[in-house]
């Protein structure tokens, strides 16, 4: 896993590697993702995997154009 950040945009706290891998990935962890979805997929699905540091990236994307999309596709859908 990657996790990325973007240095300009004000956010929380970022969490560190040992609580990412014990929320993705160790399944002891009651309340993690990884448990949510092996138990979910009955025991099919197994997040494995390891985690790296923090990258800062230079500038967030730009996703106006894209959730503009996506709400005419829904208002079409919906007064279809």
């Amino acid at each position: 896993m990657l996790p990325i950040h973007w240095p300009a945009t004000p956010s929380p706290t970022l969490p560190d590697r040992e609580w990412l891998r014990r929320y993705f990935f160790d399944l002891s962890n009651p309340d993690g993702i990884g448990r949510f979805w092996l138990k979910s997929s009955g025991g099919n699905l197994r997040f494995v995997g390891e985690v790296a540091d923090w990258i800062p990236m230079g500038q967030q994307p730009m996703i106006t154009s894209q959730v503009s999309t996506g709400r005419q596709i829904e208002a079409a859908y919906t007064a279809a």
